[in-house]
């Protein structure tokens, strides 16, 4: 009804603008007619016509554009802090598995170290003459606090003119091994120079030597578990 009553109007007042141009024959009513025209046009198409629904089209076109950008946005965002929480998973994982990991190897060296044989090295030794021979006391000492398993020990004179007269465990918590095998029975070499002696020390982590010679002399004592061979000067 509106656009009726519009039209109605547009047209009298049109008709009259162009009466009045027709009478006065005058320049400025055919421009004031063309101008109106144009007014009325305008603003019959941005009321009633697609002037409105164009404007209103683009804004809607403009809103719905900004939103869809912002539902990408949060959208991302949200990828972002999903794959911020799998990455801070992924570290915790990490973290734990190192942990555990060094765990594990601490507890592998110490089974390897419980597991591993002793090692031995000379604490001390203490030099006694008696008559024509020197007695020598030597103590050894072990890397573990538990019984040691079977030693063996060989003496040597490297320096001097001495021979090794005796030579065997100096303790009353130890037995001595006498097998048919030469290089594992408490023996004695023809010339003196050298001697073997094997044994166990029973419910005993203590590893000592007798060891007797004839002289002032340097030896050498290696054996099975220890660290480097031990150097005994008798004076």
């Amino acid at each position: 009804m509106r656009e009726i009553i519009f039209a109605i109007f547009s047209f009298l007042i049109l008709g009259v603008l162009i009466y009045l141009a027709y009478k006065t024959k005058e320049k400025y009513m055919a421009i004031s007619y063309i101008a109106t025209l144009v007014v009325f046009a305008a603003f019959y198409l941005f009321q009633y016509g697609n002037l409105q629904t164009f404007s209103i089209k683009a804004l809607s076109i403009d809103a719905n554009f900004i939103s869809a950008k912002k539902n990408e946005v949060q959208k991302d965002a949200a990828e972002i802090d999903k794959i911020k929480n799998q990455m801070k998973d992924i570290l915790e994982e990490a973290k734990t598995s190192k942990e555990k990991t060094k765990k594990l190897e601490a507890q592998a060296n110490e089974t390897a170290k419980i597991l591993s044989p002793p090692i031995i090295t000379l604490a001390k030794y203490d030099i006694e003459k008696k008559h024509s021979a020197i007695f020598v006391s030597i103590k050894f000492k072990s890397s573990k606090r538990q019984p040691l398993p079977e030693l063996s020990f060989r003496a040597r004179i490297t320096k001097g003119d001495a021979k090794i007269l005796n030579f065997h465990a100096d303790t009353e918590y130890s037995f001595i091994h006498f097998t048919n095998d030469p290089d594992t029975f408490e023996k004695m070499a023809s010339d003196g120079r050298s001697a073997t002696t094997v044994f166990s020390p029973t419910n005993s982590e203590k590893a000592d030597l007798l060891l007797i010679v004839s002289g002032p002399s340097e030896l050498e004592i290696t054996g099975k578990y220890l660290k480097s061979p031990a150097a005994i000067t008798i004076p």
